[in-house]
Order: C-alpha cells, then structure tokens, then sequence
C-alpha cells in the first residue's frame, strides 16, 4: 500500500485536498500523525475512518474501549514509539503480536514495529480516544518503559537499520521462481566482493528480496563478527541526506556509509526523481566498489525500467549480477505454510486441505500468505487455545480477504518433480517440440530453475558458475552456447 493514509484518503476523496493540506501542515508544525490532526479539527470522523478501512482493507476493529491492557503487554512498545504511532499492543503469542492502530496501512510503521519487538505485527483499527486513554494514562503506571528505547531502530545510527534476526537462509524456502536468486545471495553470503558485486535483486513487493538480503547480512556477522556491515532502506536513506544537510554533517554522513565492508539497500526504486539523494547515492556506490566492498540492492523492478534517474548510476546498478524473484507456484507456496506451522512456536492444526486451501488463493505474494497464515494462528491462539481449525471455519474467517473460488481441495500433495534423468530425457523431447524462439527460451530456463537447487546442495561452485552463464547467454540469445552448457551441466550429476 503506498502512502500514507492521509493521502489515500484524500485520492479516495473522502476528505478534500483543503483538509489534507491543512493536517499535513499542522502535522509538521506540531508534531504528530496526519490522521489524529484530521480528527482533532473535525476534517474527518473516526466512525468514517473505520468505514473506510473496513471497506477498503478488510481491518477488523476492536474495541480499545472494553478491555484492560496488562503491564506485560505494554511492555512490548516504547512508550515514545507508541504514543508517535498511536499504537497500542492488545495481545501476543509466541511470535506475533496482535496491536490497535489508528493507521494500519502504513507500510512503514508495520515495518518499524517488526524491527523492534521482533514480533509479526498483526494489526487492528480502533478509536482514537481509546488508543489515547492508553498512551496517556496506562503507560504511565508502567514508568520503566516511558523512556523510549526503540528510536535507534527508528532511525539509522552508525550500523544503519537492525537486521531482521528470523530472516536466515535456513527459512527461506527455495523453489523454481527464487532458486537461482538464492544461489547467488548464499554466494555472495560466502565470499562478499567477489564476482557477484553489485548484487541487485528485483520483484514485486512481498515475495522476499528483503528476506533475502537479511540473510546474506545474518550469515555475514555470524560467521565474519569484526565485519562492517550497513542496512538501510532508500526511504531511510533519502531522510538521512536530507538531515545531514540540514545539519551541516555530510562529512559524518559519508563516513557513516562508505566505511563498510558490505552495504545492504532495500527498494532503491525510491531514489527515483530525488537528485540529490542519487547523487549521493552514486559517490557512496563508487568509493564502496572502488574499495572492492560489497553491494547488494533490492527493487520493485530491474535498472532498465528506471526512468528519472542518472543514467550513470542506472549504469552502476547493472554492472554486476541482476537477478529477479518470481511468485511461487503451488508446491512452493504449500512448503512455505508448512515450514512455517512446523516451528514450535506456531504449533496449532491445519490439515493439508486447509493449507492446500491458503496456497491455492494466494498465489501472488509470500508476505501475503505468510498474513493470512498468522491471522489464523493468532484466531487459534486467542480464541480457540490452539484448538483445529477446518476448512469451514477457515473459508469463514478469511471470506473478508480471499475471493476464492469454490474449486475441490486437492486430496494429495502436489506431484514431486521429475528426477535428473528424467529431465535430462524430456528437455531434449521438449526442445524438440518446440514451436518457436521463446518457447525454447522458456524449457532452457525451466531446466536451469531445476538445477540450481541441486548445485546449492552440493555446494557445486562450478555450477553455479555455469548455470549463472547460461542466464547471461539467454538473456543475449545465443542459444547455440546455452545448450552446450546445459548439457555439460547434465552430465555432473548434480
């Protein structure tokens, strides 16, 4: 979702541009949210605001108002963090947290709020004066936790953002549409500033490049503990900049990025249209390589795409290994649910016709997926003690946000993939059959998506190597050296 609330509520139009500018003014005179200044001067009503969200979003309300928040709850949000956010902890189990918002739709908070409870953020919308008799009257009989701890996970300091510890590499669930992304991130996890620098990464949001890249930073400082290594968000980013001129402390602010020896940037399509934030940003990638460290970046699409940006620094981004993730087909996205109900803290029941349910109506993104799996985990935890949920309840429970189709559950797993001498056998059948270019194109690729993970398990660096060529040569269309390479590769017995 992009924006904030308050901008999409005025492209909804349900508040007007006159009261949108007047709360984003006050907003940045007075400190604040948009949305509490709008309902502060009557521009907008929280029985409409809940309306709306219902409506738009498919949030749940809860009602501040009739429950009492324990100590321990409270605890789990900084008062500072809380009381900027409006937001309010309700409930918790092993590793997520259920909260009451007056802006879940932001992005950004949601995200925030993760990095510093380490929890999966489940969010709810509730009243304005509901949320404020908690910030202002609760908080204060828990004094330890007034001061707020959590603004350094807010802002980046000298070690920039705080890696997300849950994203590893043993979590990620590897399939045809991100096995080759993964190859090359455990690479570059194992041997930084090598051939694969930069590393730029792209897909559509919620599909893990950000996973993917935490990884490569956690197994950085696990196994390397004296190595410098930097994450940081573009929005993070162009914000530092701007105070750093502001401050008169650009000389800080350099020192700060280029003196690492790995810099992780997450969705650096956000550099789009700022100049001097590129600009910047191009001086810090140019001392970073020229030092032979480390660069790994993420977007919502490849350097190609970009339009307002320097075309030398589009340059830079395309000068070492680009590499997508695609939406996960069917047995992936069945594995992910199922790794994630298999850790201890998720214990709860789900039949396979549940979970073959979940995966068949959310194909598009793994946050989603991983979203709705939690909201049934946090249902089961709270109200039914971790009881079974089934089929009826869950269609019931997610009709909100799933227009599924009523189509039978599959009763059986989804076919295992063929062995190596079978696809050794049908790629030759296959490309014999072939109608045309991209119809090649596409069993050449197939073929590498299936290889990629067997190279990875055999640590097989050669192959790796080779599978990374055969992605080059497709993407120039020489076919010819592809094959060649295929059938080398055939021949290893990965």
């Amino acid at each position: 979702m992009a924006g904030r609330l308050s901008e999409i509520l005025q492209r909804e139009k349900v508040i007007s541009v006159e009261s949108f500018q007047r709360a984003r003014e006050e907003s940045r005179l007075q400190g604040g949210m948009d949305i509490a200044c709008l309902i502060n001067n009557d521009y907008l009503t929280e029985d409409g605001l809940i309306d709306f969200l219902k409506k738009k979003y498919n949030y749940v309300y809860f009602d501040l108002g009739k429950h009492k928040i324990e100590n321990d709850l409270i605890k789990q949000i900084p008062a500072g963090i809380a009381r900027r956010f409006f937001v309010v902890p309700i409930a918790k189990t092993n590793n997520i947290l259920a909260v009451a918002m007056l802006d879940p739709v932001s992005d950004e908070v949601i995200e925030n709020l993760k990095k510093i409870t380490d929890y999966s953020i489940l969010p709810f919308i509730s009243r304005k004066k509901d949320i404020e008799k908690v910030l202002y009257y609760q908080y204060v009989s828990a004094p330890e936790f007034v001061e707020d701890k959590g603004n350094a996970n807010i802002a980046s300091d000298e070690k920039g953002l705080p890696l997300m510890k849950k994203f590893v590499f043993d979590n990620f669930i590897i399939g045809s549409g991100n096995s080759f992304t993964y190859a090359v991130a455990v690479a570059v996890a194992k041997f930084p500033g090598g051939k694969y620098n930069p590393l730029f990464i792209y897909s559509h949001t919620g599909l893990g490049k950000t996973h993917l890249v935490n990884a490569i930073g956690n197994h950085l400082i696990a196994n390397n503990p004296s190595m410098k290594v930097f994450y940081i968000n573009t929005e993070r980013f162009v914000k530092d900049i701007v105070n750093a001129i502001k401050n008169n402390t650009v000389d800080e602010l350099h020192s700060r990025y280029r003196e690492n020896d790995v810099f992780l940037i997450d969705d650096i399509q956000f550099l789009i249209g700022k100049e001097r934030a590129q600009e910047e940003f191009f001086h810090t990638f140019n001392a970073l390589s020229q030092s032979n460290k480390q660069i790994i970046v993420t977007s919502d699409r490849p350097p190609v795409e970009f339009k307002n940006i320097e075309e030398r620094l589009k340059t830079r981004l395309a000068g070492g290994i680009i590499t997508d993730i695609q939406p996960p087909d069917l047995e992936t996205r069945v594995a992910i649910l199922k790794k994630k109900l298999s850790l201890k803290e998720n214990k709860i029941i789900l039949s396979d016709e549940v979970i073959f349910f979940l995966a068949q109506n959310i194909s598009n993104s793994v946050r989603e997926l991983e979203g709705v799996l939690n909201r049934l985990i946090a249902i089961s935890r709270l109200t039914l003690k971790g009881g079974e949920i089934t089929l009826v309840m869950a269609k019931e429970l997610l009709k909100d946000i799933l227009a599924f189709t009523e189509t039978e559950v599959p009763e059986k797993k989804p076919e295992v993939k063929n062995n190596d001498f079978q696809v050794a056998k049908s790629f030759k059948q296959k490309i014999k059959n072939a109608k045309d270019l991209q119809e090649i194109m596409d069993i050449i690729e197939e073929t590498v998506n299936f290889l990629v993970p067997k190279a990875v398990e055999k640590q097989n660096q050669q192959a790796l190597d080779m599978l990374n060529e055969v992605k080059k040569l497709l993407g120039e269309k020489n076919l010819q050296e592809a094959f060649k390479l295929i059938n080398k590769l055939q021949q290893m017995n990965l």
